[in-house]
Parts: structure tokens; C-alpha cells; sequence
């Protein structure tokens, strides 16, 4: 395996890096870009698994991990920006490390990774070739709605300005210990107020303003194919948002799948490929990516 850290973008002082992970080979490689999970709060691009990285590679693709600038310093639009970047940057400089296809180039993610990598399916241009969403969401609205009976077992209950603590570093985007920031994710869980650090604006009062990063409301007949994952157990996404994701990508006749795991809460995937089930279900993700991007 060959690995590669690259900086595709500098904002201000900040650096913002991707990994390049490839096998040799002699026919151009798909790419598959990966974006980590963390609420786009919390998390790094070193979040892959390492099982589910080998996998990738076995199956003949480069895959690249990306850092993007993390909320609330960073707001979605320049999240997405970020995003955009990568793409322009991989298709300018991909081909210096190994001969690739940039005609098929996939994205996957992971819960908030995988809500960028369905923003993706209709805000990058050129789209994506395929979209594989692990316990991702298409809506924002949701997380309105208030949990501080869930989440107060998890952390006391602390004020705004205790969890603000945890938070301000100018264009944060690498946390790999996602405890630092935890406390304020868990605030913005407890009273419904992750959209207002997503956007700095409070959809009860602007709903409109969050229509078009909303995934679920922009499906349009160029969607990318689109595999969606959740586990029927997951206490931090609802597995009804990848259902009614898949529920409007069957409506508008997208290519799609959606995989409802038994017994599986959020994050499912995260200890490796050791339980044959969950291996199974990254060979069927294997199988809908090589459709689609070979």
C-alpha cells in the first residue's frame, strides 16, 4: 500500500490535509473520497478504518480521506467549499501519484460525512459517480428537536458558556480526539440548537435558508446512485432519515439501495470487518461502487 498526505487547501494559517491511500496498478483507479463522521464538529480523516480501507484498496481503488473545517468556526457553506476543493485539487494533482479515472470518482461517508456526501450528489459539479451513505441524514430539520433526556446520561447538563469552552479555534479541521469537543456537540444536541451552529441562523425563525442543504428536497434526475446503510438501533440518527432519503430517491427513479442492519446501532461499522455480517454488507458496497464507478 502507498500513502500520501496532502495539504489541497490553505485557509488563512490553517492547513487543511487529505490522505491518499493506492495499490500499484497498471489500469487507471477509481477514486473513492471519504468523508469522516463527528456531526462536522469533531473527527479527522483518520477515522477510516483501517479494515474497511483494505477492502476499498483489495477492490482497485484509490481512496483519499479528506480534513474539511469543522462547525460552528466554520460554517456549512464553507464546509462545502471545502469539499468542492478537494475535487478540483484531485483532479488537477491525483494523477502525479498513480494512474487514475477521474471520470469516476465516488464519495463516501459517515454520518455527518455521509450528510456531505449526499449534499454532494447535486452541489458538486462534476457529480459524483456513486454515493454510499452510512447512517447519514437528508434532512436538517430533525435536529430541532430538543434530546437533553438523552443526552444528560451522557454528560452533565452544562450552560452555553461552559460548552463554548471546548470550541474556537480559528478553521479547526482536524479533532481526532473527539472528546475535546464533545460537551458542545452534546449542548447543541440537548436543546435543538445544531443547526443554528451549522448555519449561524435559526431555522424556527429562516426555514427557507435551509431548504438547499437539505439533500432530501434537492433530488434531481442527475442524482448520483446512491447506497444508504443504517442500523434499526441507531440512538443518534434515526434510521427514517435514510429511509425517507431512499423513499424520495426511489420517487424521483434514482438508482438506489437502501440496507436496514439488524440490531445495529449508530457507528455499526467502526470495530472492523471481524462480524461476517458486517463484511457482507461492505462486499455489497463493494459490488454497487464497481456498478457504477468501473
Amino acid at each position: 500500500m502507498y500513502t500520501q498526505t496532502i495539504v489541497y487547501k490553505t485557509v488563512e494559517s490553517s492547513s487543511i490535509l487529505a490522505d491518499l491511500y493506492w495499490e500499484e496498478s497498471a489500469k487507471p483507479l477509481p477514486i473513492l473520497i471519504y468523508l469522516h463522521g463527528g456531526a462536522l464538529m469533531m473527527g479527522s480523516r483518520k477515522l477510516i478504518n483501517q479494515d474497511q480501507l483494505l477492502k476499498y484498496l483489495a477492490a482497485g481503488y484509490m481512496v483519499i480521506a479528506l480534513d474539511f473545517r469543522l462547525i460552528p468556526e466554520t460554517k456549512l457553506p464553507d464546509i462545502i467549499e471545502d469539499v468542492k476543493d478537494a475535487f478540483q485539487w484531485i483532479r488537477k494533482n491525483a494523477s502525479q501519484y498513480a494512474p487514475v479515472n477521474l471520470n469516476k470518482i465516488a464519495v463516501i461517508g459517515h454520518s455527518g460525512g455521509a450528510y456531505l456526501a449526499l449534499l454532494s450528489g447535486y452541489l458538486i459539479t462534476p457529480r459524483p459517480c456513486a454515493i454510499v451513505s452510512f447512517y447519514g441524514y437528508g434532512d436538517v430539520f430533525w435536529k430541532c428537536i430538543p434530546e437533553a433526556d438523552k443526552n444528560k446520561q451522557l454528560l452533565p447538563f452544562l450552560s452555553k458558556e461552559e460548552t463554548i469552552k471546548s470550541i474556537g479555534t480559528p478553521n479547526i479541521s482536524e479533532n481526532f480526539d473527539l472528546g475535546t469537543r464533545l460537551p458542545f456537540y452534546l449542548h447543541c444536541r440537548a436543546t435543538g440548537e445544531w443547526p443554528i451552529a451549522l448555519l449561524g441562523i435559526d431555522p424556527k425563525l429562516h426555514p427557507e435558508k435551509f431548504v438547499r442543504y437539505c439533500p432530501i428536497k434537492n433530488i434531481d434526475a442527475q442524482y448520483p446512485p446512491t447506497f444508504l446503510l443504517h442500523g434499526d438501533r441507531d440512538t443518534v440518527v434515526p434510521y427514517t432519515q435514510s429511509q425517507q432519503m431512499a423513499n424520495e430517491l426511489q420517487k424521483a427513479k434514482i438508482t438506489s439501495r437502501f440496507q436496514l442492519v439488524p440490531n445495529a446501532d449508530h457507528a455499526f461499522d467502526m470495530n472492523g470487518l471481524k462480524d461476517n455480517t458486517i463484511e457482507k454488507y461492505f462486499s455489497d458496497v463493494i459490488e454497487f461502487l464497481d456498478q457504477y464507478c468501473k
